[in-house]
């Protein structure tokens, strides 16, 4: 991995908190980012891979993740569980970009985010904003092979 994404991983994921979600976890490269009091679950499709990142965590003995094995097509949580709900490099290896981002927003809690680092920004700006996710803070920079964008979006708040 270069060094850029390392840096990038980790100003992107060690601020969060609370209940988060990580979707298509993959080998686990984002696991050692993760502040060591959030509560973490990380799913993924492929048993594969699940295997990999559950090599990776074992090395990490004070953080609080769990490894589920679940399709970011059909996330089997309820509505509005998690503060925040992670995805790097997410939208280009799902099937139906659109129905991942519908239901990320769906799990996140009414003022939650989601954070997502990967290529095709532009077209992952326009896939979040489509499922009605708000976005707060957008960068791209060039990588080694292609530009790499970092998003951070938002579930809009709603008052009863």
């Amino acid at each position: 991995e270069h060094r850029s994404v390392a840096k990038q991983r980790q100003a992107l994921l060690r601020p969060l908190r609370g209940k988060i979600l990580e979707v298509a976890v993959g080998t686990g490269l984002d696991l050692p980012y993760y502040c060591n009091r959030a509560d973490v679950t990380a799913c993924d499709v492929s048993l594969g891979m699940l295997n990999r990142a559950s090599a990776r965590l074992s090395g990490l003995t004070d953080h609080r993740i769990k490894l589920v094995k679940m399709d970011a097509h059909e996330l089997l949580f309820m509505d509005d569980t998690f503060d925040a709900v992670v995805g790097t490099f997410l939208f280009c290896s799902v099937e139906n970009p659109g129905k991942v981002a519908r239901e990320i927003k769906r799990v996140i809690k009414p003022g939650g985010q989601f954070v997502t680092l990967g290529y095709h920004h532009d077209k992952v700006l326009q896939i979040l904003r489509r499922a009605g996710l708000i976005i707060v803070s957008s960068k791209e920079w060039p990588s080694d092979d292609r530009p790499i964008g970092r998003i951070i979006a938002t579930k809009e708040v709603v008052i009863p």
